[in-house]
């Protein structure tokens, strides 16, 4: 006989974190800024698996955007430094991501 694991229909912060692998306080924070739909029981916070899903669904893109070294997308920062070419951007960008070399 195979178990199967049931899925819970609401969430705390701990279980929605682990299942958007994000860590607990970014949790919180996306809660905090209204992005995702919660209830209060008690002094907890419970979160509905729909809800979740759904701004999962809406941050899900099918093309890749690239983001600098802070985990901004870059065409932002092209947007802020319009006297820049986008090839000088590109040229920080990449030397922004380079290891550095450790000095002893």
């Amino acid at each position: 006989m195979t178990s199967h694991a049931v899925q819970p229909v609401v969430f705390t912060i701990n279980q929605a974190s682990a299942y958007l692998s994000v860590s607990p306080d970014t949790m919180r924070r996306i809660v905090r800024s209204g992005a995702i739909p919660h209830a209060r029981v008690g002094n907890s916070i419970r979160l509905q698996r729909k809800d979740v899903d759904e701004y999962l669904a809406a941050r899900t893109s099918t093309e890749w955007q690239p983001v600098d070294g802070r985990g901004r997308r870059t065409a932002a920062r092209c947007e802020r430094f319009p006297e820049k070419s986008r090839e000088v951007l590109e040229e920080e960008l990449q030397a922004a991501t380079r290891p550095r070399p450790r000095s002893n």
